[in-house]
């Protein structure tokens, strides 16, 4: 996805001439690097420690992590992805309003996603929490978000449309 919207914006951009050559300019600038030197540079700009782009360990980290794993072997039938984004800001880790503060230990990592088998025991989601009052309930919300098939489920298209008015120019 993070590919294709790239190579759509080098294209309207007028960097690339069309789709295809929007993709292997992408793809040049993630084998050889200049991707990640981009990245430090913005990172820098918005005075961030830019150190963390190549060493994740820099950043802030939740003080507990809590897997959710699987009670059963099942198929993931679905994820109701807005209760994971409300949880998620219960946790800390977004805003309800411009200005909110948003603590960059929390989060949520899924493990799963609609259509992969998670075997009995399996993590399918790990939450991470700064002990708040409200993390048990946030936790539970996002166990809930998750909708479990005896028969594997096939996934929904990664791109469902676009409102752009030509694709490819």
């Amino acid at each position: 996805l993070a590919r294709l919207a790239a190579a759509e914006m080098l294209v309207r951009g007028r960097k690339a001439r069309d789709a295809k050559a929007a993709l292997v300019t992408i793809d040049r600038a993630l084998a050889d690097g200049s991707g990640l030197a981009k990245l430090r540079e913005l990172v820098a700009a918005q005075g961030g420690d830019a150190r963390a782009v190549d060493d994740p360990r820099r950043l802030p980290h939740a003080p507990r992590v809590e897997r959710l794993v699987a009670q059963r072997t099942a198929f993931v039938g679905a994820i109701a992805a807005d209760r994971v984004g409300q949880a998620s800001v219960r946790l800390g880790a977004g805003r309800e309003k411009k200005g909110d503060p948003i603590d960059l230990r929390t989060g949520v990592v899924l493990h799963a996603k609609v259509g992969d088998r998670v075997e009995r025991g399996q993590p399918y989601a790990e939450v991470h929490v700064a002990g708040r009052p409200g993390d048990a309930g946030a936790i539970d919300e996002i166990r809930a978000a998750f909708r479990w098939s005896a028969r594997r489920v096939a996934p929904r298209r990664l791109i469902l449309g676009r409102i752009a008015s030509r694709w490819p120019p």
